[in-house]
């Protein structure tokens, strides 16, 4: 056997411990990615997630945030004070995923809540400065398991950039690739437990400004979307302007998409009580921050459903008694 022979098929032995290497890979993510992070185990059970909270209250509420939602709300307590501190009990369902900005909602939004039969009563957005436009962007990686095959083409076309085809398509068919952050996390997570906390919090504080489309403007066509379908199902979305360590102003694009559907913007960005002993970083909170805000946003959207109760029954009386 000649030399050129033996380094053929030691080759060929390579290449095909790469391929077994490979499909294994395929098999074994599917199966056990959800041990990987918290956000895969929250996608599988999303589904029932949403199902459970909104049949079992007359009152079902949908927060859809993202490391604000995590960080900024005491969900032990709301949970316990909405069953008293409402007229009718409420049942609050977070929905929230360290990232997550309004193209990654809108996908959610179109790919499970939406789905949902009996939909939600209201949908909270928490937001803050620049999330909740066109350009301020998605996490590929998560992107491919908001979406089946249905889906592909809407994504492609609306969500996901050029630049992000390549990388979008990968994911989508190899769940290894799309889970090769995550298996770094895993790793790093056993030698480092504060890894993940820390790479989110540098993660938020570098994350550029959101870029401007083609036309050299923010654009806000999925959320004018999004709140024309909640308004045509008769859900009331709600966005909410968390309070961060610096001020930020409202875009003039979300107050006037808010009034075109009536719904309600509530401006939170200066909570009593909140001061700068009270964020981890420029934009998350700690536990105290959390105690005081969710207090005052129980108070405020208390306060809200008020105003949506006397409008609504304002709108049902004939025109001449209002």
């Amino acid at each position: 056997m000649n030399s050129s022979t033996f380094s053929f098929k030691a080759e060929l032995k390579v290449i095909a411990l790469v391929v077994a290497v490979l499909a294994a890979a395929e098999t074994v993510f599917p199966l056990y990615g959800t041990r990987l992070s918290s956000d895969l185990r929250q996608i599988e059970g999303l589904n029932r997630k949403l199902q459970q909270g909104c049949s079992t209250s007359d009152l079902s509420v949908v927060v859809l945030g993202n490391s604000l939602t995590v960080h900024g709300f005491d969900q032990p307590a709301i949970q316990a004070a909405s069953a008293s501190r409402f007229a009718v009990p409420a049942k609050f369902t977070f929905v929230a995923f360290h990232g997550a900005f309004m193209p990654e909602m809108y996908r959610i939004y179109m790919h499970y809540i939406d789905r949902v039969s009996p939909p939600p009563k209201i949908i909270v957005i928490p937001f803050s400065r620049g999330s909740l436009t066109d350009q301020s962007g998605l996490w590929v990686e998560r992107m491919v398991y908001h979406c089946d095959w249905t889906d592909v083409h809407d994504v492609i076309k609306d969500e996901v950039g050029l630049s992000q085809l390549g990388e979008f398509l990968h994911c989508y068919f190899s769940k290894a690739f799309a889970n090769r952050v995550r298996v770094r996390q895993f790793v790093f997570e056993r030698i480092l437990p504060e890894y993940t906390d820390s790479e989110i919090r540098i993660r938020s504080a570098n994350r550029p400004p959101a870029a401007s489309s083609a036309k050299g403007t923010l654009t806000y066509t999925r959320l004018d979307h999004m709140l024309d379908l909640c308004n045509r199902k008769g859900i009331r979305v709600v966005l909410l302007a968390m309070p961060i360590r610096s001020s930020y102003e409202l875009s003039p694009e979300v107050v006037a998409i808010t009034a075109k559907y009536r719904m309600d913007l509530l401006d939170m960005r200066d909570t009593p009580g909140l001061g700068g002993g009270d964020y981890t970083d420029g934009t998350h909170m700690n536990e105290k921050g959390a105690r005081i805000f969710s207090e005052a946003f129980l108070n405020r959207f208390r306060q809200c459903l008020d105003s949506q109760y006397l409008r609504s029954k304002k709108d049902s009386m004939p025109r001449e008694q209002r």
